[in-house]
């Protein structure tokens, strides 16, 4: 196959949460199904996260945050930084509706993954990302904003495609 013709691999942003369940004790399926998608999705570039990320970590006890860089620095995720573009579109996504305003974490989440060109944010944030009405109204702005369109699942999704 020419290189022209090759498929590129995807791309996962992978947001706090699905670290948090590599870890989780009381919900064995989502941890199932986090380990899962962590060894179905190899190989170089394929995992992302950014600063906030490891930002959210810092808030955790000193031996979840221990944990959770254990098991991130396992993976061997690239990280992003929060460009100037990601905190515009952040901004956009809250002033739109899309994701309230006290959750801009959430909003920079998805917004990094759009401009960095992943192709899926990865989540179990069922309340504010994983849902249609996110999606949709993401996916409507960014074509309105000229940005691609982006999945956003859960580990669930991905580890059984």
């Amino acid at each position: 196959m020419s290189q022209e013709h090759a498929v590129r691999a995807l791309k996962y942003y992978v947001d706090t949460s699905v670290w948090n369940f590599l870890l989780e004790e009381d919900r064995p399926e989502h941890r199932r199904a986090t380990e899962q998608f962590f060894r179905q999705v190899r190989g170089p570039d394929a995992l992302v996260i950014s600063e906030v990320v490891l930002q959210e970590i810092q808030r955790a006890p000193q031996a979840r945050q221990d944990a959770l860089r254990t098991v991130i620095a396992r993976s061997r995720p690239a990280v992003l930084r929060v460009s100037e573009a990601a905190e515009a579109l952040a901004d956009r996504y809250i002033k739109a509706g899309l994701i309230p305003a006290r959750y801009r974490n959430d909003a920079l989440h998805l917004a990094v993954a759009v401009i960095e060109d992943c192709d899926a944010v990865v989540s179990w944030n069922f309340e504010h990302m994983v849902r249609l009405r996110t999606r949709l109204g993401v996916n409507g702005l960014n074509k309105k904003l000229g940005y691609r369109q982006i999945e956003i699942v859960s580990p669930e999704e991905v580890a059984t495609t």
